[in-house]
């Protein structure tokens, strides 16, 4: 914003300068300079940590303001990459974080997102999916991980003893 103040404003004065009686001034509204949120993730994980095929898995991380300001309400995603492909194949419903102070955390939880298949898989978890949040770092919201899933005990298998084919 910007202002003036001016003396003899009316030109009640004769001056030998009539151009010299205003001083501009500009200003600023808002918040302290260099206060911005960042939020990011922590600690991604699922469960259960040994998975085998037809687990039903759970995902979760911790969303973290590790900005020097407070952030609004956002919402965080996971998502699966399920033949780790670069293809994002599950996409379980996004959860709401909460408003977080400067430091603060939540933990968002994803249960029973996936039935477990074998193979290397991918997920992600992002914070602020909205961009509801303006933050000092834009790029630092998600965080992959990948995983395996193994076979299991195979059920249903015979083993034969003392076999002889004479």
């Amino acid at each position: 914003h910007k202002f003036e103040i001016c003396a003899d404003a009316n030109n009640a004065v004769a001056e030998s300068n009539e151009n010299n009686n205003c001083v501009p001034q500009t200003f600023t509204v808002g918040g302290a300079t260099g206060q911005q949120q960042d939020l990011i993730v922590e600690s991604p994980g699922f469960a259960p940590q040994s998975a085998v095929v037809g687990n039903s898995m759970t995902f979760s991380g911790t969303v973290k303001n590790q900005g020097n300001a407070n952030a609004a309400t956002s919402s965080a995603r996971m998502r699966i990459d399920v033949n780790n492909d670069g293809s994002w194949d599950v996409l379980p419903a996004d959860t709401s974080t909460s408003a977080l102070a400067s430091g603060g955390t939540e933990t968002e939880t994803w249960t029973n997102a996936w039935a477990a298949s074998a193979g290397t898989h991918k997920f992600e978890i992002c914070a602020d999916i909205g961009g509801n949040v303006a933050e000092s770092n834009e790029n630092n919201n998600c965080v992959p991980q990948t995983f395996a899933v193994g076979v299991g005990a195979q059920t249903g298998q015979v083993t034969y003893s003392n076999f002889n084919c004479n």
